[in-house]
């Protein structure tokens, strides 16, 4: 009798971390879809000051690390051993970042997503290296509003099709880029990348 009700017990819980996690899947598409209709309507507005970009991602990277755990995902952050200072919109950067981890951790299966702050040649990069699913070669159309995947259908079949165009919207906003391409390892390489100085960013 004892074993039949740990295994309701363990049944109970499993239905409530789904629908947990189906509350949070709801809670992301209408905030993606706020996001997108104040892009529309103009009221997307940025507030820019001088920002450690390597503190920041790191703190939106670890606000993923229980999910990762669950999933029983190695979440890697490797952030740079001094501040990086870049004149930016801290919460809308923050955004864009937590939108591209979201997305590594939600199409990689198993293995890793490793997330590194380093400098080149422009100013600051910041990567999101997965083990999933990769992309196919419409890539092109990755960063498309409403695009996704048809691997990414048949892996998640909830989600807005918005989060990594609403990434490219605030990112080219600020006047940096996001590139993404396939690993050769498999999974995919997506990289943020912002110039030190951002004067000329529209606000």
């Amino acid at each position: 009798e004892s074993d039949q009700n740990l295994q309701v017990t363990t049944q109970q819980r499993d239905l409530i971390h789904r629908g947990a996690q189906r509350t949070d899947d709801l809670v992301k598409i209408v905030g993606d879809l706020l996001s997108v209709q104040s892009m529309t309507a103009g009221t997307f507005v940025y507030h820019f000051k001088s920002v450690d970009i390597s503190a920041l991602v790191e703190a939106a990277a670890s606000s993923f690390s229980d999910r990762a755990q669950e999933k029983g995902l190695r979440l890697v952050i490797q952030k740079y051993p001094e501040p990086l200072m870049v004149e930016c919109d801290q919460d809308k950067i923050s955004l864009a970042i937590q939108n591209v981890i979201d997305n590594a951790i939600l199409y990689t299966k198993e293995g890793s997503v490793r997330v590194t702050v380093s400098e080149d040649e422009h100013g600051v990069a910041v990567s999101v290296a997965d083990t999933g699913i990769g992309i196919a070669e419409d890539r092109q159309h990755l960063f498309e509003r409403f695009y996704r995947g048809v691997e990414a259908v048949k892996m998640h079949t909830d989600g807005s099709g918005l989060g990594l165009f609403i990434v490219k919207k605030i990112i080219d906003d600020h006047g940096g880029s996001v590139t993404a391409e396939p690993l050769p390892e498999g999974g995919t390489l997506v990289t943020v990348r912002l110039r030190r100085k951002q004067q000329d960013a529209r606000a």
